[in-house]
């Protein structure tokens, strides 16, 4: 059987579009981090920011609100710094010692060793107790007169601890 007219398939070669060219303003990002990568670009020099920073500012500038979201969320952990751990031990008390809140200082206890340490400081809560007026009425039962030898040694905060307890109830 001849096939028909009806029966031939007739192929049209069908070209794909063509792409959109780059803008240059993102040709010329696309040159600059090429040569950043390779190590050739004033980019890497230390000495002078101005030309890292001018290429930060083209890239940021050319982000899409996602990408930014991206930047946002890879640089921020790298932003948080934990100064109080920076500070000296002096440094780091003198700060403590402006807090007014019992509750703030027993919460900064739980958060690692060196903080707990910082927030038992007796100096702070011995200023506690004077700003809360839990320093005079508890001077006598408060330091031990008898020659005992297990007592406990005075603590300032747990002077607090019982007069805020008391007080609370």
């Amino acid at each position: 059987m001849n096939p028909g007219p009806e029966d031939v398939v007739h192929l049209i070669p069908i070209r794909a579009p063509p792409t959109p060219d780059l803008s240059p303003r993102l040709k010329q990002i696309e040159a600059e981090l090429e040569k950043f990568q390779l190590g050739s670009s004033p980019l890497l020099s230390l000495q002078d920011r101005t030309p890292r920073r001018q290429f930060l500012d083209r890239v940021v500038d050319s982000c899409t609100h996602e990408e930014l979201h991206y930047l946002w969320e890879r640089v921020s952990p790298m932003m948080k710094c934990d100064f109080f751990s920076n500070l000296p031990t002096e440094l780091a008390l003198l700060v403590l010692s402006f807090v007014d809140e019992p509750i703030a200082l027993t919460r900064l206890e739980r958060v690692n060793t060196r903080y707990s340490a910082l927030a038992r400081d007796e100096g702070i809560w011995e200023r506690l107790c004077g700003c809360y007026g839990y320093g005079e009425e508890f001077d006598e039962e408060a330091r031990p007169t008898s020659g005992l030898i297990f007592a406990k040694p005075f603590s300032y905060r747990e002077r607090f601890r019982r007069a805020y307890t008391v007080g609370m109830l």
